[in-house]
């Protein structure tokens, strides 16, 4: 049977710091080397949100129009201008609310108000149209 070699350690503990040194160049630290990856995911996730704000407030736009709609043609049926123009903006204000109060984010609030109000300006002026519209053929109907 071969004999197993023992070794006995001769060391003692003491207070000193120990004197090997063990000389290791790390290649670039792992956060540097994933700074692209991690910018690239961020500034994906950020697109990826801006669409789905635009999307829900597009929805919600195209919703508060066809109301819109509604109120300017009820709004044009009406004789006295200054009441159909009070009917409206009471009427837009209320329909602009009611759809702004259903954004999920401020975000899609403001992508909504913005698109809203230019809506509501298209929608002013179609009114303002059509009661110039009205209006001259009123006179000419009435000088026949």
């Amino acid at each position: 049977m071969p004999k197993i070699p023992t070794f006995k350690a001769q060391g003692s503990i003491t207070a000193e710091a120990p004197t090997g040194t063990i000389s290791v160049q790390a290649p670039l630290s792992i956060a540097k080397t994933l700074e692209p990856i991690q910018k690239a995911v961020t500034d994906y996730a950020i697109k990826e949100k801006t669409i789905q704000d635009k999307t829900e407030a597009l929805k919600l736009e195209n919703e508060s129009i066809l109301e819109l709609n509604t109120a300017v043609q009820e709004a044009s049926k009406m004789t006295n201008k200054e009441e159909a123009n009070f009917f409206l903006k009471n009427e837009s204000t209320r329909i602009r609310n009611k759809f702004r109060n259903q954004a999920t984010s401020s975000g899609v609030q403001k992508i909504f108000d913005n698109n809203y109000l230019v809506e509501e300006q298209k929608k002013y002026m179609l009114l303002i149209m059509l009661f110039i519209k009205y209006s001259s053929r009123s006179t000419k109907s009435k000088n026949n």
